[in-house]
Formats: C-alpha cells, sequence, structure tokens
C-alpha cells in the first residue's frame, strides 16, 4: 500500500523538531495511521463496499484527531509567534514612521533632491537659452558688418570714376581702409549645481500602472470576485446576471464509529 510512506515521511520529521512537538504523533498514533491505511481495499465492489466505508471512516477520524492535537499543542507556539510580533512591530513601528511616514526621513531627502534636480534643470536650460541668445546676437552682428561692407563699397564705387570698370569682387579695398575682425560673442557659463550624494538614498524612475479610462479596458484584464459573487447567490439568494445556483452530487464524510469498533 503506497499510502504506509506517510507514516514513515512523518516520523522522519518528527525526529527533527522539538520533544513538545513530537506529542502531536506518538508512536502509537502512527502505528494506528499505518493500521487504517492496511484497511483502504484494492477496489471497492459488493464484497469490499462495507470494509471500505468502515476505512473511510476511521481514516477521516485519525486525521481529524491529528489535526485537533495539531492544534492543541501548536496553540502556545502560535501564541508565542503573535507576541513575538507584537514586540517586533512595536519596536519598528517609530523606526518605520520617522524613515517611511507622511513626513519621514525618506520622504524629506527624495524632496531635496528633487528640488536640487528642478534647480539644475533650470540652470541647464537657462545656459542653453544663452548660448542661444549669443549666438543669435554673433549672427546679428556679423549680417549687420556684411550689410555695412556692402554699403561702404557700393558707396567708393558710386564716388570713383569708373576708368576701370569699377570694383570687382577680390579686389583691394581703398587705401586707408581696415576690415574689422570682431571676436565671436562669448556664450554665457552658468554654473550647474551638483547633485547632492548619497549612499543611502537614490531617485530612481518605476513604472506603475495608471488607468485613464476603466470603461475602455478589455474584460480580460478584470478579475471576477467569486467569493462574493459565491457568497451573494449561493448564501442570499441574489440574482446576478451570468451566474445562478447548481446542484452537484459530492461525498460527503460523516464522523462516526466504524462497524464493528468497540467502544
Amino acid at each position: 500500500m503506497t499510502g504506509a510512506i506517510i507514516p514513515a515521511e512523518a516520523t522522519r520529521i518528527k525526529n527533527t523538531l522539538p520533544a513538545k512537538v513530537i506529542e502531536v504523533l506518538p508512536a502509537a498514533l502512527t502505528a494506528e495511521i499505518n493500521s487504517a491505511l492496511a484497511m483502504v481495499p484494492a477496489e471497492i465492489n459488493a464484497e469490499t463496499f462495507e470494509r471500505g466505508n468502515d476505512a473511510s471512516v476511521r481514516l477521516y477520524n485519525i486525521a481529524k484527531r491529528i489535526d485537533k492535537q495539531r492544534k492543541a499543542v501548536g496553540k502556545p507556539v502560535a501564541d508565542l509567534k503573535k507576541a513575538i510580533d507584537a514586540v517586533c512591530k512595536a519596536a519598528i513601528a517609530p523606526l518605520d514612521e520617522a524613515n517611511n511616514g507622511k513626513h519621514g526621513l525618506k520622504r524629506r531627502l527624495g524632496d531635496y533632491m528633487r528640488e536640487c534636480e528642478r534647480i539644475r534643470r533650470e540652470a541647464e536650460a537657462a545656459q542653453c537659452e544663452a548660448e542661444e541668445k549669443a549666438r543669435r546676437e554673433a549672427e546679428e552682428a556679423q549680417r549687420k558688418r556684411d550689410e555695412a561692407s556692402a554699403a561702404a563699397r557700393a558707396k567708393r564705387e558710386a564716388e570713383l570714376p569708373d576708368l576701370f570698370g569699377g570694383f570687382e569682387d577680390g579686389d583691394a579695398m581703398a587705401e586707408g581702409e581696415t576690415e574689422v575682425i570682431h571676436a565671436p560673442t562669448p556664450a554665457l557659463r552658468v554654473d550647474l549645481p551638483a547633485m547632492p550624494k548619497a549612499s543611502g538614498v537614490v531617485l530612481r524612475r518605476r513604472k506603475v500602472l495608471k488607468i485613464t479610462n476603466r470603461d475602455a479596458v478589455p474584460r480580460a484584464y478584470w478579475t471576477l470576485n467569486e467569493s462574493m459573487l459565491r457568497r451573494d447567490v449561493v448564501e442570499r439568494g441574489i440574482e446576478v446576471p451570468g451566474a445562478c445556483i447548481d446542484e452537484i452530487e459530492e461525498v460527503a464524510q460523516k464522523s462516526q464509529r466504524p462497524a464493528g469498533a468497540q467502544s
């Protein structure tokens, strides 16, 4: 019977547990489990039905006794765990509030870092704007110089006699005239503030879901609350579209003494 493996595994686990916990599965109960498993018939027919029924009742009763013992022995352990959790939770609470609360340290550090980042971005934008302004001013100054030079050339050509067909592009400038080369206007430099360096906190971006229109989300993404639906339809008799009460047959276990058992 493959079911006999269960007590052996339970015994192996039991041997690793403290003495108090071993009381949950004493040796006598292990033997009773093996005896009950040996009663399970390989096939159910007219001859084995009654024996199978008795074995089912016995298995059920032993399982209930083990579970009852588990609760009895485990209650002090569970109570101790609750007490430990309560003590640790009370100790952690002020630390968590100071660090993660609405006005906690982590939030305030993040606010400061975000403000530094905002100032840095504004400084970068100001620098780009200053550089662009300087470029436009340089281009405008060059345009005016080119216009002034062209106007001076045209004036000279109009005043001089047209003995040699005037000046051509590339000719030397009139005597005494000197071309002035202006240096480009230097761009305004803005000192960018440095971001604060910290080993314990860092600003990072995390993708989160934001539902902009619930009605547009496909039904496949919505989870059906079956527990609430079952309570309303089956227990409360509420009529809900798309659901109804159905009846199925299943084998229910009754706690009773096996046939022929002695009190």
